[in-house]
């Protein structure tokens, strides 16, 4: 891997409207260019051109030669990191991820505050999935989740898939994934972690087989179950049974909907209502109705 070559440098190009010029910092790699601006500026003739430092008699030097050092030393940090972990940068990406500002969170902190927010907003579905994936995540690394989600690479999530399979279905493995995906994706969002260390183009999550295999009970099981003599058993063993039955012949009714069922719903024999969970999501707002039997007493 080549070397980058950072310099300070008074851009002669460009003067302002007083006069000066402004210091850049210019890095060079595989013969392209990147100039940074440093926020500053000097007279071309406080300026040291063949040195590319301030001359002795620039007003503020001391001030202009830290805010250089502390700048390139930034720049030629990342570098070397880079380089030591054989990711490739070019100029631009390297002054991309020095110069963007990060909101730097620990991934447990991250997870913490959405499951917060959730909490507050009521969603507690939503709060239960990333706790759940919170919690597998820190049984992988032995409750330490003090690292940043940059760690998170595709040899992480190759490691944690082996993990997991040992001792969860596909299905599960697949779920986890697809919530540890939606939990990056959303750190990128609030610029917890930056765009270009998004791991999942390459581990594919769709790789997954999260096919069930599809189990239904027979009508006469239903029958036997409806037929079944529970006149000795408590009035909430009867009760359930009831409940099972009705939501079966009910076109599957959840136990959330029957709570929520009235009698004005009942129009000609037939009952209408809309689900609880997407009630109010006007583009899901879909009404479901099926005719009901009547039968003689």
């Amino acid at each position: 891997m080549s070397s980058v070559f950072i310099t300070a440098v008074c851009y002669k190009s460009k003067t302002l409207k007083d006069g000066t010029n402004p210091i850049m910092l210019r890095i060079c790699k595989d013969r392209k260019k990147k100039y940074i601006s440093l926020g500053i500026s000097v007279f071309a003739k406080f300026w040291d051109f063949k040195r590319q430092k301030p001359k002795s008699n620039c007003p503020n030097k001391d001030d202009i030669e830290r805010l250089i050092d502390l700048k390139t030393r930034e720049y030629k940090n990342l570098a070397i990191e880079m380089s030591a972990n054989n990711k490739s940068y070019t100029p631009n990406t390297l002054a991309d991820k020095v110069e963007t500002k990060l909101n730097i969170q620990t991934v447990g902190e991250f997870y913490d505050k959405l499951i917060s927010d959730y909490l507050k907003k009521e969603k507690y579905g939503n709060a239960l999935i990333y706790a759940t994936s919170k919690r597998c995540i820190q049984r992988f690394t032995h409750s330490n989740l003090s690292f940043t989600f940059d760690v998170i690479d595709p040899k992480w999530l190759l490691r944690y898939e082996e993990w997991m399979k040992a001792s969860f279905k596909e299905t599960t493995v697949s779920l986890r994934f697809r919530t540890l995906r939606s939990v990056f994706n959303k750190a990128i969002e609030m610029e917890v972690v930056k765009k270009d260390l998004y791991p999942f183009d390459k581990f594919k999550v769709s790789k997954f087989n999260t096919s069930t295999k599809k189990r239904a009970i027979s009508k006469d099981d239903i029958k036997k179950i409806e037929m079944l003599d529970l006149s000795s058993e408590e009035w909430y063993i009867r009760f359930s049974r009831d409940l099972f039955i009705f939501s079966y012949y009910c076109a599957g009714i959840n136990y959330c909907d029957i709570a929520l069922l009235t009698f004005s719903q009942i129009k000609n024999d037939r009952l209408s209502f809309y689900r609880h969970k997407t009630f109010s999501r006007s583009k899901l707002r879909k009404e479901i109705s099926f005719a009901l039997c009547r039968t003689s007493a």
